[in-house]
């Protein structure tokens, strides 16, 4: 006689595939989220945009043949990579006095009456002069940023003032990129002239 099985039963497969089960939710991102994301995406582009120009700016610069072809571009690669209306570069003798002035204005109109002041003042402190700090009675209405040249010795070299931002004030890091093009116009000077030739 034939002993019956103590094993349990398995389910049928057709009762096991008749078991509700519970289908999956799509992960949606929330709309902060999104936004966070998209504010990262065109803040990458920005930084790659900006370096990619920094680099174009270098080797422009750094291919000038003269010192008043170097202030030239200098000065309109500033403004332009920044995104001013106005911008001016002096150059200065030992003495101080201004031995090369380029102006650049992207809409024609004269720079402001105080740009002097402005570079008198960034370049006797050696450090730049922040947005909308006050330089006189009349600051530019609109911004100014302001950056000195200076020498690996520490002599004053010149200066960079730009005015008049096109998307409103001027910011930390457009500070921070035109101290770096600062950097490589007073190390292309330094190669192309000694402080004695510009006297």
């Amino acid at each position: 006689a034939s002993t019956p099985s103590s094993a349990t039963p398995r389910r049928s497969a057709s009762r096991a595939s008749s078991s509700p089960t519970t289908p999956r939710r799509a992960f949606t991102p929330s709309p902060s989220r999104l936004r966070a994301e998209r504010r990262r995406r065109r803040g990458k582009e920005a930084t790659l945009d900006r370096l990619a120009k920094m680099a174009r700016a270098s080797t422009e610069i750094a291919g000038a043949e003269t010192v008043a072809e170097l202030v030239r571009r200098a000065t309109t690669l500033s403004r332009e990579l920044i995104g001013a209306d106005h911008a001016v570069t002096r150059i200065t003798s030992p003495t101080g006095a201004t031995a090369l002035l380029s102006r650049d204005d992207a809409s024609g109109a004269t720079a402001a009456e105080d740009d002097d002041q402005i570079h008198r003042t960034v370049e006797a402190t050696g450090r730049p002069l922040r947005p909308l700090e006050a330089v006189g009675a009349h600051p530019p209405p609109d911004g100014m940023l302001a950056v000195p040249l200076v020498a690996r010795d520490g002599a004053s070299l010149g200066s960079i003032v730009l005015s008049q931002a096109k998307r409103g004030a001027f910011d930390a890091t457009d500070e921070a990129v035109l101290m770096q093009i600062a950097q490589i116009v007073s190390t292309a000077l330094e190669r192309m002239i000694s402080l004695d030739q510009l006297a």
